[in-house]
């Protein structure tokens, strides 16, 4: 990916043996990526080709080609729409099969290292794709409400945005850890113990906006709560508000980021002022 993104591993190589150094530097998903077949490398570029011919999309509709079709009228599951919604070049990506930003696979994505992630700007609206277009890169594909009802039944792609998910809390010197809550699965996240060292980067303020991580930070909880991943959206949303009551990560006066993260998250209520309502740091630990 040297030429493909800026800030490469320094040796020109990706961390691939899922080390605590590897998480630090280009990090490989705990867990396997889904396979990609010798055949869909062909593909290109994440667009799948049938041996079928297409149906021709009129001149009016190409418009919405972001990727994915949108058609005009309800799907059949049957219909060549839904073939062309479900097959399009941002699921395709998704599932770890197509290429996305720069002809680059997800795992390419993944193995990218700290800086690559922080220098790079045209590759997280594929990671976390949502339904709002970006306001930096206008070429970015659009997570339409036909793209979201395939993809929250596709156990591949809710797998590789868990994934993603983890790397980006890995990027942002945060982690996530699962605990059994009395008998029910439950999550938390928490500072690592590589926060201080992403500290810096990711939470300092050094624009008028606080900090331009922060916008990666509302299109991630905005992507996870289209995808319905409502666990991770909570744990990852009751963090970031804790930080903020806390004081010594988030100023206070960046109210109104910590409003946006909420209403990216589709949390309802108002936020905690007082460190008193939330009956200590509800959903973060700190070290």
């Amino acid at each position: 990916l040297k030429h493909r993104f800026s800030g490469a591993h320094p040796n020109g190589m990706a961390l691939l043996d899922g080390s605590p150094a590897a998480r630090r530097g280009g990090l490989t998903p705990t867990s396997p990526m889904v396979p990609i077949s010798p055949s869909s490398r062909s593909r290109g570029r994440g667009s799948y080709t049938p041996t079928a011919p297409m149906v021709p999309v009129s001149p009016s509709s190409r418009s919405n080609v972001r990727g994915g079709y949108t058609p005009t009228s309800p799907m059949s599951p049957s219909s060549p729409n839904r073939f062309m919604v479900v097959n399009s070049p941002l699921l395709s990506f998704l599932r770890g099969e197509g290429r996305g930003p720069r002809d680059a696979t997800l795992a390419e994505v993944l193995a990218m290292d700290f800086e690559g992630w922080q220098t790079a700007h045209d590759f997280i609206q594929w990671v976390f794709p949502t339904d709002q277009p970006s306001r930096f890169v206008k070429e970015s594909p659009l997570l339409t409400p036909e793209l979201q009802a395939v993809a929250r039944g596709d156990e591949r792609i809710l797998a590789n945005t868990r994934r993603s998910f983890e790397y980006f809390l890995d990027f942002l010197g945060l982690e996530l850890v699962r605990i059994d809550d009395e008998g029910q699965p439950n999550m938390r996240i928490r500072r690592s113990p590589q926060f201080g060292n992403r500290r810096t980067v990711c939470w300092e303020v050094n624009c008028l906006e606080g900090n331009h991580n922060w916008r990666r930070i509302s299109r991630a909880l905005r992507s996870l709560s289209l995808l319905g991943l409502d666990t991770e959206v909570a744990a990852f949303y009751r963090c970031l508000e804790s930080m903020w009551v806390r004081g010594d990560i988030i100023p206070p006066q960046f109210k109104a980021t910590v409003e946006h993260w909420r209403q990216s998250a589709g949390v309802e209520g108002e936020l905690a002022e007082q460190r008193g309502r939330f009956g200590g740091c509800l959903g973060c630990s700190f070290r």
